[in-house]
């Protein structure tokens, strides 16, 4: 029941969690543009926007994937159970725990750590 309230309350933060990555994407571009680094051949810019995409792209199979199908096997539908008007069936104990198993959160924290860090350097040093 606790791990099912967490998960919950997890998902019940996506809308904001977009929304906030959104304003992010956006207030990078107006102050690139502002800053006069968008197309005067600074390709720190360029090289930061493909790191956030990389980010993105690495810890959504790292970290969301595996707590989609602990979220399924605890039998709370997904955004396709819902528009498919399905609900999944609960798994039993020993499946649970190999799904938790399946989790990698050190290596999925590391690489978004490792991405901040990365793109703070870019916009701190501007080194091309």
């Amino acid at each position: 029941a606790k791990l099912t309230a967490w998960l919950e309350l997890s998902s019940s933060f996506m809308t904001p969690m977009f929304l906030a990555g959104l304003l992010l994407i956006v207030s990078g571009i107006l102050a690139g543009i502002a800053g006069d680094w968008w197309f005067n051949g600074q390709w720190w810019l360029w090289v930061s926007i493909a790191a956030l995409v990389a980010i993105v792209l690495l810890m959504t199979p790292l970290l969301a994937v595996p707590l989609w199908d602990v979220r399924r096997g605890l039998g709370l539908p997904g955004q396709a159970d819902r528009k498919a008007g399905t609900v999944p069936t609960a798994v039993d104990d020993a499946e649970l725990d190999r799904l938790l198993a399946n989790r990698r959160p050190m290596l999925g924290a590391l690489t978004g750590i490792a991405g901040i860090v990365l793109i703070t350097w870019l916009m701190e040093t501007k080194p091309f």
